[in-house]
């Protein structure tokens, strides 16, 4: 293990005093991504970066996005919440059967993995993924209670909600993220 770390060690530098460096399986020195969590350098004026920024960066370098377009979902109800109060946008909840349900998968795929659609989200809601997977799962417990509270019955339900958890309106599979995009405004405008 020494000489793997030395290895890396010997060809990094660590501008920051508090760095994360972010490596994926089979990936080179030269396209590592170094996040720092400190805005600026300086002694006295080092601000820690909020768990959100933080958060974006490290999702952004493990899938090769810009933060600045990047779409980060919640798992925890209370962490979504906490963030949408913060934000004062509105909560998109996603029930979702990730690894099972075709039509989960379908507007995985067709709508929330387009640009379009990660830009839209980051600058009008709050996303949270309440995921119903086949293997047991941490979260599955507070998914199901949500499902029965908002009385969901099929999958994919996407839900908006108000910061506080009431229901702005109701959406579903769609193949078209042009016309999904809309519908969701056509809720929030309401």
């Amino acid at each position: 293990m020494n000489r793997i770390h030395d290895r890396w060690s010997a060809n990094l530098a660590v501008a920051a005093a508090l760095t994360v460096i972010v490596i994926a399986a089979g990936c080179s020195t030269s396209s590592l991504k170094e996040l720092s969590f400190f805005r600026d350098g300086s002694a006295e004026t080092e601000k820690a970066k909020s768990k959100q920024d933080i958060a974006e960066e490290i999702s952004a370098a493990f899938h090769g996005q810009d933060s600045a377009t990047l779409a980060i979902w919640h798992e925890s109800f209370e962490d979504a919440q906490d963030a949408a109060m913060r934000s004062g946008k509105p909560i998109l909840a996603d029930f979702t059967g990730g690894d099972w349900c075709h039509w989960c998968i379908k507007l995985e795929e067709d709508v929330f993995e387009k640009e379009k659609f990660k830009q839209w989200a980051k600058e009008n809601v709050t996303l949270l993924e309440l995921n119903f997977p086949r293997q047991s799962s941490a979260v599955k417990s507070q998914n199901k209670a949500l499902a029965r509270q908002y009385k969901v019955t099929g999958y994919p339900t996407v839900l908006l909600l108000t910061p506080e958890g009431e229901v702005l309106g109701k959406l579903g599979y769609g193949a078209d993220v042009n016309k999904w995009v809309q519908s969701a405004d056509d809720i929030l405008s309401r």
